[in-house]
This record gives structure tokens, sequence and C-alpha cells, in this order.
């Protein structure tokens, strides 16, 4: 688990990552899945804490990259550290 603010304790190793993580890596060498892992992480620290609720300051945020930089992978591993960190509805919009 690692810390984020407000000593929010953000869940990286729960059944959802961990099975995403296990399929990505038939894939994606070993270093850049922790990378991926990582980034993920502070996306969910960044995020709405769905048990305290909305912070004080509002947090939008925008993923981009360049093309095959990894941005769906860590879309994919975001979303299984959200349902691991108690979100209940998950809606990923792609263009």
């Amino acid at each position: 688990m690692t810390g984020c603010q407000h000593n929010r304790i953000i869940i990286n190793d729960g059944p959802h990552a961990t099975e995403a993580l296990n399929t990505l890596k038939k894939d994606i060498p070993a270093e850049s899945l922790h990378s991926i892992a990582e980034k993920a992480a502070r996306i969910i620290e960044y995020s709405v804490d769905p048990v305290v609720g909305p912070p004080e300051q509002p947090s939008d945020g925008l993923l981009y990259g360049l093309i095959q930089s990894g941005k769906t992978s860590i879309i994919i591993i975001s979303a299984a550290m959200a349902a691991d960190n108690g979100f209940k509805c998950i809606i990923l919009i792609r263009a």
C-alpha cells in the first residue's frame, strides 16, 4: 500500500489490480508494469475518496500521451485499483 494526501491509504495490491496486472504481464515487461502501477496509484490518490467524499479543492484530471505510451494500460490498472479502493461505479470513455 502507498500513502497519500490527508492520511489516505491507497490499496494498490488488491484482488482487482493484482488480476489486471497478472493479465497484462503476458505482454508487458515487469519494469514497465511497475511504472504503470505507480502511475495508476497516483491517479487514485488524486481522485475523490469514495469513503470521505469530495475534497475541499476539486480535482479534475486528464490522461494524455503519445501513441503506444501505455495510456490504456494505466487506465485499466487505475480502474482495477479504483474497485479495490471502494469505488462502486467506474465509467471509462474513450475516443
